[in-house]
């Protein structure tokens, strides 16, 4: 006998997702070592984290990746740590 399982969830308890701003850095940063920071700590693919840099040295700013608050703070702090100039913003 197979039961079904429904879940109670609902839209309006979603909780508030946060975004991570790469923002253009000093340029003591290279570029590769930015992008080998970005994919280290957002765990994305190396030619998504090149045009995330790329979008961050052109138009100033660029969003990392949005996900919730703890591990948005968790991203925030390590690549800040690293020197990267980032900042978060809710979504």
């Amino acid at each position: 006998m197979a039961t079904s399982c429904k879940s109670s969830f609902t839209y309006k308890d979603k909780l508030p997702t946060w975004s991570v701003l790469l923002h253009a850095g000093p340029p003591d940063v290279s570029v590769p070592d930015t992008v080998a920071k970005v994919m280290k700590y957002t765990h994305l693919a190396q030619p998504i984290a090149q045009e995330k840099v790329h979008e961050a040295t052109e138009k100033n700013k660029a969003v990392l990746i949005s996900t919730h608050l703890e591990r948005a703070e968790l991203i925030n702090e390590q690549l800040v740590t690293c020197g990267l100039c980032v900042s978060l913003v809710q979504d």
